[in-house]
């Protein structure tokens, strides 16, 4: 297939260099990677699997990933979660594959098999805080509240910055019941990033569910600011106004 009118100059440069060595897997990986960042999804795992089938070609763990991506994007999802597991026999301590097969389970509701996935993560690598944020995302859908919210608050003691663990927390714990840590949690990811407005949205849910108008009027007009096309927030508002009477 020649492309060379195709606006990828790199991509044409590689096939150039196909058309030299065909079968040289080095290329066909590059050719399957500028495929995969040009989101031509199928043509990537075309050029991935040509380049393992080269003999004595050991693959890496990033082209593992890779591989089982397109597999993934391609809908081959059994394929892709095979070569995520074969991956692990040579590369067991790989914290992105880890986590890369913990979103394959999620996605398919198999939250134990995600947890071990995203467990491994953190057990490989503790300072990546998105994580923590898997974890608890899958403990909490499995049924497992106490165990997201001390997930997130392992997550939030080494990274207490982070808006999203706390406004995760901040979920978490209305599952739980527990509101008024629900709303200590929302707020104080509103505090550390006003720019968000669905940190403020969350908050002024609770706040609503909870009776208090005047505070979540306060919290819808804070993320409308930050959307004020939404319509939704305006639904949001004209309630409130009509239940304070306004």
């Amino acid at each position: 297939m020649k492309i060379y009118n195709y606006p990828n100059k790199k991509l044409r440069s590689i096939q150039k260099l196909l058309e030299i060595d065909p079968d040289n897997p080095g290329y066909l990986y590059e050719l399957g990677r500028v495929y995969y960042d040009e989101r031509l999804f199928k043509e990537a795992q075309q050029a991935f699997e040509r380049a393992i089938l080269q003999p004595n070609v050991q693959l890496t763990s990033e082209s593992c990933y890779f591989l089982a991506r397109t597999y993934y994007l391609n809908k081959n999802i059994d394929r892709a979660i095979k070569i995520l597991l074969d991956s692990f026999e040579t590369y067991p301590d790989d914290q992105i594959n880890h986590k890369f097969l913990g979103d394959i389970y999620l996605e398919q509701d198999e939250f134990e098999k995600a947890i071990k996935q995203y467990e491994d993560s953190i057990r490989i690598d503790p300072n990546v805080p998105v994580h923590y944020s898997c974890l608890s995302e899958a403990y909490l859908r499995f049924g497992k509240v106490n165990e997201a919210i001390s997930t997130l608050e392992d997550g939030i003691g080494l990274f207490p910055t982070i808006s999203t663990l706390h406004n995760q927390l901040g979920h978490a714990f209305e599952v739980g019941g527990s509101f008024v840590e629900a709303l200590t949690a929302y707020s104080r990811a509103a505090f550390l990033e006003p720019g968000v407005s669905v940190f403020h949205t969350d908050l002024g849910e609770l706040l609503l569910k909870l009776g208090k108008n005047q505070d979540a009027l306060i919290a819808f007009k804070n993320a409308s600011r930050i959307e004020p096309d939404s319509k939704e927030l305006k639904e949001r508002i004209a309630l409130i106004h009509q239940k304070l009477g306004k």
